[in-house]
């Protein structure tokens, strides 16, 4: 009887995982070095489009996907150009300006999941900027959870792109792995992919297939932590 009933409860377990996935929906964010350029998948696939993807074929992710949603290589903070920066396109897909929300608004309940993957191309800066720079970053995790996203925050994976870009890489990759009150989860990509000049990277900058395969890996191995942990709370 005993047996029986933990066969019961596991099943229930399952059906609510599956449910609560089933409603969600996923943001992708980043540039080409941050997700794999289009070389990684026949050219029909760019910025994070590579990682969602990928992460279609795992149970953590069942649900609608939208990718570069407000990040498009560079300008990640600044109000200039068209579009323009990261937090007024966020605040405009909220107040209507733009379209992603007109069928879809996330509220808490859905538990939709933003993968926020900074854009190496958005580090080639002025070290001075990193202060602003940073300050934008809490203010975009910070808008995302309150309008009822779980945000898993990326560090970026080791791309070379100029020696000043590597510096701020570094240390903007350690920030964001100390100041973990600003998300709810944590994707090391610079962690999952060490080495840019192994197989998991292509001309030291884009993750390959296997690249992208080892982080959607990671993330769902994430996200099921998360969803157990969420359901035996809730139960």
């Amino acid at each position: 009887m005993k047996f029986a009933s933990l066969l019961a409860l596991l099943a229930a377990c399952t059906v609510a995982l599956v449910a609560s996935a089933a409603q969600r929906v996923f943001i992708f964010d980043g540039d080409s070095t941050t997700a794999g350029a289009g070389d990684s998948f026949g050219g029909s696939f760019g910025t994070a489009s590579n990682l969602a993807y990928q992460c279609q074929f795992y149970p953590a992710f069942q649900g609608r996907f939208i990718t570069n949603f407000a990040i498009s290589g560079t300008g990640l903070f600044t109000d200039e150009g068209d579009p323009p920066g990261l937090i007024n396109r966020m605040t405009n897909y909220y107040n209507g300006s733009y379209n992603y929300w007109t069928t879809f608004k996330p509220t808490p309940s859905t538990n939709s999941t933003f993968i926020f993957m900074i854009g190496v191309n958005d580090m080639d800066i002025d070290p001075a900027s990193l202060v602003d720079w940073a300050a934008t970053w809490r203010q975009a995790c910070k808008l995302m959870r309150t309008n009822g996203f779980v945000v898993v925050a990326s560090t970026m994976t080791l791309s070379y792109v100029s020696e000043r870009a590597h510096s701020n890489l570094l240390w903007f990759n350690q920030l964001i792995r100390t100041e973990t009150t600003n998300y709810d989860l944590l994707q090391d990509s610079a962690a999952v992919l060490p080495n840019p000049n192994d197989s998991t990277m292509y001309n030291g900058l884009h993750p390959t297939m296997l690249g992208v395969s080892l982080l959607a890996s990671n993330l769902n191995r994430i996200l099921s932590g998360y969803d157990r942990k969420v359901f035996l709370i809730k139960f």
